[in-house]
């Protein structure tokens, strides 16, 4: 009697073994496998979920700035309102040298953003936007990364101003301005300046546009 239930003790013990070291049971009759996990290497390779700065560059891509309208905002418009085209725009603050007054800026990309500002005597309407994104551009196409050339090849007529200091070049036709690369102005001012006299002949056809601009005039 002992033997036999050192027996039976042993091929129960035996049993789970045996089970291990076979093949998997069947899955249960109705219930389809479990889908196998991916792997690390498979998980790398998806693609990342998009950022709220690539939606906003997508929607903007290829938009154009003007003194008419830029991307559905009309100039004059509400500060407020600005989130309802650009909805992921942030509070911001533009500071002059005895001024400040609100802005809402939208990024779009690394290092790239578009400013939608009010203006110290009314800061609660758009008065001025501005962008270094090459996506938007002029009527004319124009954009950030234009060279003077380009430009000038356009036929568009240019004014110009010193705002603050800084060389503002406005294109006349596509109600819009811009700035110029660093350098390019820094090897402007080394001469002596007039600023009575247009500085479009003076400066370098390879400086390049570093940020387009649309001043919209209010009240």
């Amino acid at each position: 009697m002992i033997q036999d239930l050192r027996a039976t003790v042993s091929l129960l013990l035996l049993a789970p073994a045996a089970a291990c070291g076979g093949k998997e049971p069947p899955a249960s009759r109705g219930q389809p496998p479990a889908p196998p996990a991916l792997a690390a290497a498979e998980r790398r390779d998806l693609p990342p979920a998009p950022s709220p700065a690539d939606s906003v560059v997508e929607a903007l891509s290829d938009s154009v700035l003007s003194q008419g309208s830029f991307a559905g905002i009309r100039p004059c418009a509400p500060l407020d309102s600005v989130r309802h085209y650009l909805p992921h725009a942030r509070d911001s603050v533009v500071q002059s040298e005895t001024e400040s007054w609100p802005a809402r800026r939208a990024p779009l990309g690394p290092g790239r953003w578009v400013l939608v500002e009010s203006s110290w005597a009314d800061t609660t309407h758009a008065w001025r936007v501005s962008t270094n994104s090459p996506i938007i551009r002029t009527r004319s196409g124009v954009h950030v990364g234009s060279t003077l050339r380009d430009v000038l090849a356009t036929g568009d007529s240019l004014g110009w101003e010193y705002d603050e200091g800084a060389l503002v070049l406005k294109l006349i036709n596509d109600g819009a301005a811009f700035l110029l690369d660093d350098s390019s102005v820094a090897r402007f001012y080394r001469r002596d300046v007039d600023e009575r006299v247009n500085p479009v002949g003076a400066i370098d056809r390879a400086a390049t546009v570093k940020e387009l601009i649309a001043a919209w005039r209010c009240g």
